[in-house]
């Protein structure tokens, strides 16, 4: 599948932080880029192209539930959009993060019961 990838500089605004519940055993599971250097992504999140611009900079919390504390996050430095035409994931968004440990452990705010909850 072709992946397209947005850099950073396409982040002028920078959203605070998307939190997101990670489905045990999908695609959207971490995964090390590089884990030396404590670089990740986790992805076919349904965010916007949009937004996820505007997230690059940010930072991203992943949560087993709503009622947990975040296990895994960091701050964002690029996402890729998912191009595999008629998949479940095509168009889907995958976020490149460098591990940071004060992610871990951070209550998500409230919100909707879906997949993500974005602060601004």
């Amino acid at each position: 599948p072709q992946i397209t990838k947005y850099a950073t500089q396409l982040s002028k605004e920078v959203m605070s932080a998307i939190h997101l519940i990670e489905k045990a055993g999908t695609a959207q599971g971490l995964k090390p880029i590089d884990f030396q250097a404590g670089l990740w992504e986790s992805g076919y999140w349904k965010v916007a192209t949009e937004t996820a611009a505007k997230l690059v900079g940010g930072h991203i919390f992943l949560h087993a539930s709503w009622s947990e504390l975040s296990h895994f996050g960091g701050q964002i430095s690029a996402f890729t959009t998912h191009n595999a035409p008629g998949s479940k994931e095509d168009g889907r968004v995958i976020f490149q993060f460098t591990f940071l440990p004060e992610c871990k452990g951070v209550k998500a705010p409230n919100g909707a019961a879906g997949e993500k909850r974005i602060a601004w």
